[in-house]
């Protein structure tokens, strides 16, 4: 008994938790099932923005300055809202979709930017980065007539 009346007498004066242990060292609950599933072929990851390069092949080749400005005072007020999606190389990642995002990023002094890694073809790199293009900012009718004419001439699509 006279033990305990020192113990006591200790933890007067130190709060609640001090004469009763509320916590266990060990975090003893089960993981919650997001049901989430890994999917093969993709990541999401903060990649630098010097270890990306743009896609050669891009639909896109004028990107509107005024617009630019615009998406970098967002990105700096809001974030990003939708990660650019890339493509792994041997030097580092090249972009399938989201060049505007990346060049704002850039000009926005990050030092990484949010993406999505996915394994793509050479093939099907044309096809995605038009398809996004096509349902962003409307490329000019040269461009897009460009890009069709690539996949006619370099992958045979038809439709």
């Amino acid at each position: 008994m006279r033990g305990g009346a020192v113990v006591s007498r200790r933890a007067l004066g130190k709060g609640l938790g001090a004469l009763i242990p509320t916590s266990a060292d060990v975090d003893l609950r089960e993981p919650a099932d997001t049901g989430l599933q890994e999917v093969p072929g993709l990541s999401l990851q903060d990649i630098p923005v010097e270890q990306i390069t743009a896609n050669p092949n891009q639909p896109r080749q004028q990107f509107d300055e005024e617009a630019l400005a615009e998406l970098v005072f967002s990105m700096q007020e809001i974030g990003l809202l939708q990660p650019i999606v890339v493509r792994p190389t041997g030097q580092g990642y090249e972009i399938v979709a989201g060049e505007r995002r990346w060049r704002a990023a850039r000009e926005a002094g990050w030092t990484t930017i949010p993406a999505v890694v996915r394994d793509t073809a050479d093939a099907d790199l044309l096809r995605d980065a038009l398809l996004e293009n096509l349902h962003r900012v409307q490329l000019n009718p040269l461009e897009e007539a460009a890009a069709y004419q690539q996949l006619l001439s370099d992958f045979g699509v038809t439709q």
